[in-house]
């Protein structure tokens, strides 16, 4: 019996024994202000007047050559959400590697996204609304293709506040194979 495992309406994962999750600790992150860890929690403060230079490190290893996600349990208490810069193995660029981050109050199972060249939009007339975004112009689920071996995810400080409780790499599952033509097959009869 397979599962699946289901973020933002993205399949992520089918279980088998050929998919990788790491789950990536937050004792082993390395960081720079103004990230913090809390009680196992990766925060990101908003600063007034912040260069918005912090940055956090996590380093992990992948088994399999293959297409992988960042998946996070996050939240972003403040009222207009949160924007982090996210890469593997190289710094990130702003804009086109930010994850905005919807406000909320409670954590929630998130998958990275990149807005790409589109830009974040503020909701009705007071500009406190929800953040909506331009999927054409490249934001949606980001994959990153990863070799065997040792990488390194960057997380930039945004615009904040926001807050990881857990993070993990998901390896994405190989497309389905479609099932192949019966063969063998003979006609008995016809009706009239």
């Amino acid at each position: 019996m397979k599962s699946y495992l289901f973020v933002a309406g993205v399949v992520l994962i089918a279980g088998s024994a050929a998919a990788q999750t790491i789950k990536l600790e937050p004792e082993a992150v390395g960081i720079v202000a103004p990230f913090s860890i809390t009680n196992g929690v990766l925060i990101e403060a908003a600063l007034a007047g912040a260069t918005h230079s912090g940055r956090a490190v996590y380093t992990f290893a992948v088994t399999n050559l293959g297409q992988y996600a960042v998946v996070a349990e996050v939240r972003a208490p403040g009222a207009t959400g949160a924007t982090l810069s996210v890469n593997v193995d190289a710094d990130p660029l702003a804009p086109e590697m930010a994850w905005d981050i919807l406000p909320s109050t409670n954590f929630s199972t998130k998958m990275v996204t990149w807005r790409g060249r589109g830009a974040a939009h503020t909701g009705p007339a007071t500009g406190m609304g929800p953040k909506s975004f331009d999927l054409e112009k490249g934001a949606g689920p980001k994959y990153f293709q990863l070799s065997a071996g040792r990488h390194q995810l960057l997380l930039k400080a945004g615009t904040g506040p926001v807050e990881l409780r857990s993070v993990a790499i998901v390896e994405r599952p190989a497309a389905p194979l479609a099932p192949s033509a019966p063969t063998g097959l003979h006609v008995v009869g016809t009706s009239p």
